[in-house]
């Protein structure tokens, strides 16, 4: 079994949109349809972006307990983002008080995430000063349940767990492949398999598309495509 892919696997597998990925993991059958996949309350911040392949950096972080912050782990996390596998994604999640006000992240710190070998920030919280974020690093993904505009108290709890994101189960070194339909894991063991499969899925709907395109097609027709 593989546990990582190389870097020609993780740049063939950015060539395709997380929707067709998930399509052509389906056919190996590893695990359920409902299963490998985030919920619609983790959104894409950065849609314009070419998808974001990587694998998971997790911790999890309290932003909203009142009171003095702490450093917490923070500097034990950026060791662990520089020793992991590259490239990389910060996977956050929230168990302060008031998730939907945690800002985990802001410009400064997504530039040193990116000096660090990330790609991109995955979290049910929230991040903040994203026209910065875009500006300072123009190629890192974000996926989060929204903004906010103040810091809060972000003290980083547990680093190197099991975390969950949006319904789904993501652990240490889970490789991931994020775009503007969301994120999935995509088992590492048939990584180079998924990518031949992603293209013969693209082929197989690009026929599908131009049958469809026809001007007249028949219930009879389109049930056969559908079947």
């Amino acid at each position: 079994m593989e546990s990582i892919a190389n870097s020609d696997i993780i740049n063939e597998l950015k060539k395709f949109d997380t929707p067709t990925v998930s399509n052509a993991i389906e056919s190996f059958k590893l695990r359920d349809r409902t299963e490998g996949y985030a919920a619609m309350n983790l959104r894409c911040l950065s849609p314009e972006l070419n998808p974001m392949v990587g694998y998971a950096v997790t911790c999890t972080v309290d932003g909203t307990t009142p009171g003095t912050p702490t450093i917490g782990k923070r500097l034990e996390f950026l060791e662990l983002l520089n020793n992991m596998p590259k490239p990389s994604v910060v996977v956050f999640q929230t168990i302060g008080p008031e998730p939907l006000k945690t800002c985990v992240a802001g410009d400064m710190i997504c530039l040193a995430y990116s000096k660090l070998g990330a790609v991109g920030l995955v979290s049910d919280g929230a991040i903040r000063d994203l026209s910065g974020i875009r500006k300072n690093t123009p190629d890192f993904n974000i996926f989060a349940q929204g903004m906010v505009a103040s810091h809060g108290n972000l003290t980083k709890i547990e680093i190197n767990i099991p975390v969950n994101i949006g319904g789904m189960q993501i652990n240490p070194g889970d490789l991931l492949h994020g775009d503007e339909n969301g994120i999935i894991k995509i088992p590492t063991e048939i990584a180079k398999s998924v990518v031949k499969q992603s293209q013969i899925v693209r082929e197989e709907e690009s026929k599908i598309f131009e049958t469809l395109h026809q001007k007249s097609l028949s219930l009879e027709e389109l049930k056969d495509e559908f079947s």
